[in-house]
C-alpha cells in the first residue's frame, strides 16, 4: 500500500510482488472517503474476493507495512 493522507488528497494504491523486487499496481488508486466527523481511519485488510464460486482462501507468506 502506497498511502497519502494529506489534506484534500486521502489517496492509496495497492502493489503486489511475487519476488520482492518487482512491484505492480493493483488495480487504480482507490479515493479513501471517511463518512463520520472525526477521522476514524481507513481499514485495510488482506482478504479472498471469490469471483466464480464461494469459498476458497488466501495464503499469505509475508506481508510489510512501513511508515514514511
Amino acid at each position: 500500500m502506497d498511502c497519502d493522507f494529506n489534506i484534500n488528497v486521502d489517496k492509496a494504491k495497492f502493489y503486489y510482488s511475487l519476488d520482492e523486487k518487482e512491484w505492480i499496481q493493483l488495480g487504480p488508486e482507490f479515493q479513501m472517503v471517511y463518512y463520520t466527523d472525526h477521522f476514524m481511519g481507513i481499514r485495510f485488510a488482506i482478504y479472498n474476493y471469490a469471483t466464480k464460486a464461494s469459498g476458497g482462501y488466501v495464503d499469505v507468506d509475508f506481508f510489510e507495512c512501513n511508515r514514511k
